[in-house]
């Protein structure tokens, strides 16, 4: 009965977590799934601690790039926002956005250097 309780309460923990958050659309989603890929563990922290901090933030680079910003700016938010650390901070900032055009603003593509292809 025990191990029956503990596996049950296993699997809804794991339901929870793989949830990206309450009220989250498919896009959003989408965008937190695109994120397990990356392999940075400060983000992958975020995927599973904070999944509404990445979205509000992916939302803010479609914002951004609409307000004329260019990418590297837009990298510098994404870098403070999410306070990311570690010697590869730009690139994974810099793919985070990348991600962020591709489900949020696909009309921004060229702006981020993104040729569609992941």
């Amino acid at each position: 009965m025990r191990l029956t309780t503990a596996a049950a309460v296993i699997a809804l923990a794991a339901s929870i977590l793989a949830a990206p958050t309450a009220g989250a659309d498919s896009t959003d989603a989408g965008f937190i799934n695109d994120l397990r890929q990356i392999t940075d563990p400060s983000l992958r922290t975020l995927v599973d601690a904070a999944p509404s901090l990445l979205i509000s933030t992916g939302r803010k680079v479609c914002s951004m790039l609409d307000q004329g910003y260019g990418f590297q700016a837009v990298e510098g938010m994404i870098l403070d926002k999410l306070h990311l650390q570690g010697n590869s901070n730009t690139y994974y900032a810099g793919l985070f956005g990348v991600y962020a055009v591709a489900d949020y603003c696909p009309a921004h593509q060229a702006d981020s250097g993104f040729n569609g292809q992941y």
